[in-house]
């Protein structure tokens, strides 16, 4: 609810030096005070870790949530090598109905690069805003002899409601290749279109001798919200 003076929104209201937080015409509410000032980042972090956040309006959000990149692999194995550049996690990034109250969100860490054959940490982690959104990142892929980690993993899985979307997509894939010198890029980040932007997959280097590959872990994720109204 709002109030208008001429075509102007009026923000606050002030009976004396009290602010009003609601204000009713007979029993219809014809204004209540927000939280939070329109287009005010509430919460924001490329740090991977998990966080508790006290929202405390009930309203529309724009939120962006991207999950962390997988790492690389390079592996040399008598008389072969084989590598791998990772997959880059998935993005939703879009306005939805978030209820006041603790919300727990997860930044996902970039996928460990790797010189050996077991997938170990090489997949990037999941981000995700309590179970409203979750972005998943790459999932591990190969054989029985020679493992990677660089496929995407899916698109977002999104429970709010949604009032619109610019970003629902899976990561985009790396790529592998067996006794190849090349360069292998890591897939771009959703969010950006980088090969360094959030998300990000590692990227294995060009290999000029026998001499190992420079290869790198996975960019970690992102989750940012932004209040819009209420």
């Amino acid at each position: 609810m709002a109030i208008y003076l001429g075509s102007t929104k009026i923000k606050e209201l002030y009976l004396g030096g009290t602010k009003i937080k609601e204000a009713y015409l007979g029993s219809t509410l014809v204004y209540r005070a927000s939280a939070y000032a329109p287009d005010e980042v509430v919460f924001e972090s490329s740090t991977a870790g998990t966080y508790t956040l006290d929202l405390l309006e009930t309203g529309r959000y724009e939120v962006t949530v991207v999950a962390g990149g997988g790492g690389a692999k390079n592996v040399r194995e008598t008389p072969s090598y084989s590598k791998g550049s990772g997959a880059s996690g998935s993005c939703f990034k879009g306005e939805i109905q978030i209820t006041k109250g603790s919300l727990s969100i997860v930044v996902g860490a970039g996928g460990t690069k790797s010189s050996s054959r077991p997938i170990g940490n090489m997949v990037g982690g999941v981000s995700s805003i309590g179970d409203l959104v979750s972005c998943p990142s790459q999932k591990a892929y190969g054989t029985q002899s020679t493992w990677f980690a660089y496929q995407n993993n899916g698109a977002p899985t999104v429970t709010a409601t949604v009032y619109s979307t610019s970003i629902n997509s899976a990561g985009n894939n790396g790529s592998i290749k067996m006794n190849s010198l090349v360069a292998h890029t890591g897939g771009k980040s959703v969010y950006d279109g980088t090969a360094t932007g959030y998300g990000a997959g590692g990227s294995v280097g060009a290999q000029s001798s026998n001499t190992p590959n420079p290869f790198e872990d996975g960019v970690v994720g992102y989750v940012k919200i932004v209040y819009k109204s209420n």
